[in-house]
């Protein structure tokens, strides 16, 4: 593992002016609380966050290397910001995360421009490290460090919500990830120190609070007994002023009888649960590496049914992994169709470098993935609209978001179980409040504010 020698870096500018720091985030929930950790370092060490990249003397990119598409979407947004350095005197480009850890100095010998490659457990020191830069002699920090987890505030746009992480890394060879070898090892967090961190959040005004971990549901592990998720829910359960509690990802592997009578017993635990299944062919999940077959996972999804209330599942699907075949994909289906998601993400597979599965060969055509890709989503929707559609009529809670970014003449927000609600515009951003729904597609349901109790069942 590349680690860095504080030896070697040059000294710290301390008489340098605050930069205006304006960050760009690429990924999932985990890189937007990478780049919460990594702004709020900057803020406290006196830089000033610059919404635009106009306002703004230095960018930072906070970076997802898990899927080609995201690493490939990354790097055609940075070749732009080569001019927009010339541009100005003292600007300073920034890549932390993922990709930064990934590809450590290469990046510098790819794009020259770049200042500071900043990997995933060195967020913390990014204003020391940005201080250290100089002309023609950037920065890398990557590998080993220790990792500052806590945060004063939430940096969430949306001021009522946050991402909280109670662990970091992977230890599990799922064959097609690269996490494990960007994000190290699994780690968790001391309960007291998570539980302290979500008080100061909900004091400022958060009510909802989203615990983040690559495999979430394996919380406690490097920890020992008796420390685990269901026990962390209930320890949290009774913060004051916390209304929702989740947790994203879970692995089906960790999902046990603990967890899910915490998720039916805790009033603030919502219902809505992420489990990514992957495939639903034994053939392709031993492949894959996953450690269960989907006659396990379905037993699962039936025991959270018949004991959570309103239970609302979200899943994860690659397809066109090496040597799927067209009756591996139909297993698929059929799984997909026997659990009722609420919502899915599929994507098409593609190979990351240092994974096992790097070593098969990709062997299902582009096109096929493509054709697999449209026929999951189109059977989602087939799925996902009746299920939407049952909430017509009912009057659900709803956590106010804020305008909608598509469409700004509505406001958003989200059910308990995460269902998108779109409604005209309410004095009650950050608050909870009852939408009557009036209709719905396979993706959010539309409705006007009403007076009275929601009438979900929790």
């Amino acid at each position: 593992m590349r680690t860095t020698d504080d030896a070697l870096l040059p000294p710290a500018d301390h008489a340098q002016s605050p930069r205006r720091v304006h960050a760009e985030v690429f990924g999932c929930q985990m890189n937007k609380l990478d780049a919460q950790i990594g702004l709020e370092a900057l803020l406290r060490a006196g830089c000033v966050r610059a919404e635009n990249i106009a306002d703004a003397d230095t960018v930072v990119f906070f970076t997802c290397a898990v899927r080609q598409h995201a690493e490939d979407r990354f790097f055609s947004n940075l070749g732009t910001y080569e001019r927009w350095k010339a541009r100005g005197p003292g600007r300073l480009v920034a890549v932390a995360g993922c990709v930064a850890e990934e590809h450590g100095a290469e990046l510098l010998r790819q794009f020259p421009f770049v200042d500071l490659v900043c990997g995933t457990r060195h967020f913390h020191r990014l204003p020391e490290l940005l201080a250290r830069v100089r002309p023609a002699a950037p920065v890398v920090a990557t590998g080993e460090a220790g990792v500052t987890y806590a945060r004063r505030r939430s940096l969430d746009p949306r001021p009522a919500q946050a991402y909280v992480s109670v662990m970091r890394g992977c230890s599990l060879a799922c064959a097609y990830c690269i996490v494990p070898s960007v994000r190290g090892p699994e780690v968790s967090r001391p309960p007291q120190e998570i539980r302290r961190e979500i008080e100061t959040l909900a004091a400022a005004g958060v009510k909802d609070v989203t615990l983040l971990g690559q495999t979430v549901n394996s919380y406690g592990r490097s920890l020992g007994a008796p420390h685990s998720l269901a026990a962390l829910l209930a320890s949290l359960a009774g913060i004051p002023g916390l209304a929702r509690l989740r947790f994203v990802s879970s692995h089906p592997r960790f999902m046990d009888e603990a967890l899910i009578d915490a998720m039916a017993a805790l009033p603030n635990v919502c219902e809505g649960l992420h489990l990514p299944a992957q495939s639903g062919s034994n053939a392709v999940l031993k492949r894959m590496g996953r450690g269960y077959t989907a006659e396990r996972y379905l037993e699962i999804i039936a025991a959270c049914r018949a004991r959570i209330p309103g239970f609302a599942p979200a899943g994860d699907f690659i397809v066109g992994f090496p040597g799927e075949t067209e009756e591996d994909f139909r297993a698929t289906e059929d799984l997909m169709r026997a659990v009722r998601y609420q919502n899915v993400f599929v994507f098409k597979y593609s190979p990351r470098p240092g994974t096992r599965a790097a070593a098969l060969p990709d062997d299902v055509p582009a096109e096929v993935k493509q054709a697999r890709n449209a026929r999951l989503l189109a059977l989602q929707r087939e799925i996902a609209l009746p299920l939407y559609r049952a909430e017509i009529g009912k009057t659900v809670e709803v956590l106010v978001e804020g305008p909608s970014r598509r469409s700004p003449a509505r406001f958003t927000g989200r059910t308990r179980s995460g269902k998108i609600v779109l409604f005209p515009p309410v004095d009650a951003i950050g608050g909870l409040i009852g939408v009557r729904v009036e209709d719905a597609t396979h993706l959010a349901l539309y409705g006007t504010a009403a007076s009275g109790d929601a009438d979900a069942a929790r």
